[in-house]
């Protein structure tokens, strides 16, 4: 049965538009990363495809150097500015503003970049749960330069001969997992990295990292706080002292939250059935689900899904409820690239 076939369900079905996966393939220049700016992807891709909401298959770093808009990330609408930051994280679902309205420096990378350390000093700012920065790179700043820097490092290094590529590679790497790690360390003055002081080799926001990591794998699967400890380590008492203590929600609701962000990406931006979802989530019927999503957010699935999609202008108004519930802090894929 095709998809078009199965809308019109009772819960509220309707074709929406789906999440496209953006690989990442930066062309000829380089595997390992790449350094470029807002105006090459508008010339490169064509506004027409920054339109859809998309899932990266990669880090995404933007530096604003000029030029305001929004840009939506997992159901959350950050301004931009210039000076500001945003990193898109791997696996995330963003939908971009108007891509004309603004210019700056962007760094893509794929995660397998970063090496062990890099990945601990990310963990300890709390950089892989941070979308923006504001403001921590105006024109001038040591951070600005960096970009500008690097961009013009990159572009020379790659127009030079092939004959040490492997060498290459590895410093466009290290370069750009050093770009990220200067991002990340504005975190650690920042009052969001205040319960980053942990006791202990890592501290308890490494133990947070490895709760979130494994809830990000296993949630379809369980959503059992026993299940977490055992494959963690910790009892259930330890891991919602830490859980409360970095995000201000119990594991319960963490797992919760993750489930629910992972429903409404695929109600807002899929055409799969609810009940399809909710198997997909782990549900056993599409009831389960529907009452679960409806009792975490306060909309079922279906008015939430026609609400996102403008088809029901006096939900709309519950939105910025239902969103705010349940967060914490197929068509074939195309990529940025050449």
């Amino acid at each position: 049965m095709s998809p078009a076939e199965r809308f019109g369900t009772a819960d509220g079905d309707i074709r929406t538009a789906q999440i496209r996966p953006v690989s990442y393939a930066p062309g000829a220049a380089s595997r390992t990363a790449e350094f470029t700016d807002i105006a090459t992807f508008r010339r490169r891709a064509g506004t027409a495809e920054f339109v859809a909401p998309q899932r990266l298959g990669f880090e995404m770093i933007v530096r604003v150097g000029s030029g305001r808009a929004s840009h939506e990330v997992d159901f959350v609408t950050h301004p931009l500015e210039p000076g500001d930051v945003l990193w898109v994280h791997t696996g995330q679902v963003q939908r971009w503003g108007d891509i004309g309205r603004f210019d700056g420096e962007v760094l893509l990378f794929p995660p397998e970049i970063l090496d062990t350390v890099d990945i601990a000093a990310l963990r300890r700012t709390g950089a892989r749960r941070t979308n923006r920065w504001p403001g921590i790179a105006p024109a001038g700043s040591a951070l600005a330069d960096a970009f500008a820097y690097l961009q013009r490092w990159y572009d020379g290094i790659v127009r030079e001969s092939p004959t040490h590529a492997t060498v290459r590679e590895a410093a466009i790497g290290h370069a750009a997992a050093a770009l990220a790690l200067q991002v990340a360390a504005h975190d650690i003055a920042s009052d969001t990295a205040s319960t980053t002081d942990g006791d202990g080799p890592g501290g308890r926001d490494e133990v947070f990292d490895w709760l979130t990591e494994r809830i990000d794998a296993d949630f379809t699967r369980t959503r059992t706080v026993a299940d977490y400890a055992d494959r963690i380590g910790y009892s259930e008492r330890t891991l919602n002292r830490v859980s409360q203590r970095n995000s201000g929600l119990t594991v319960k609701q963490l797992i919760d939250a993750r489930v629910v962000l992972e429903a409404k990406r695929m109600l807002v931006h899929d055409d799969a059935t609810v009940a399809d979802i909710g198997e997909t989530l782990g549900f056993d019927d599409a009831a389960n689900f529907s009452g679960y999503f409806r009792h975490r957010t306060g909309m079922s699935p279906g008015s939430f899904r026609r609400a996102q999609s403008g088809d029901d202008p006096e939900r709309a108004a519950a939105l910025s409820a239902a969103n705010g519930a349940g967060s914490s802090a197929h068509r074939s894929g195309r990529s940025y690239g050449g």
